[in-house]
């Protein structure tokens, strides 16, 4: 079994990203975080190259939109005054324009 590791890109979905991998190394074995890097299992050494460019390439999670009572309550947290909270109040109102 060898293991590579690759820079990690931010919010990393596992799975699609172990899809990807499957799709272009052929003994392609498993994926998973190891101190912060992305490890890349393989029954022999992969082509670097090709693994390197599917983990940069990796889209990763798409964060949920932000509810908008969610980001009121943090803006009422964050104000000192009921001036501190309009903009977040009227970006809200506004539809986030």
């Amino acid at each position: 079994m060898n293991r590579t590791l690759y820079t990690k890109p931010t919010l990393v979905d596992w799975p699609t990203l172990a899809a990807e991998l499957r799709a272009v190394v052929p003994t392609f074995r498993g994926v998973n975080d190891v101190g912060g890097e992305v490890a890349v299992y393989c029954d022999v050494a992969p082509d670097t190259d090709a693994v390197a460019a599917v983990v940069s390439a990796h889209s990763g999670l798409t964060l949920p939109t932000p509810d908008p009572l969610h980001q009121l309550a943090q803006a009422i947290v964050d104000a000192n005054t009921l001036d501190d909270v309009k903009p977040a109040a009227q970006a809200i109102l506004g539809g986030g324009q």
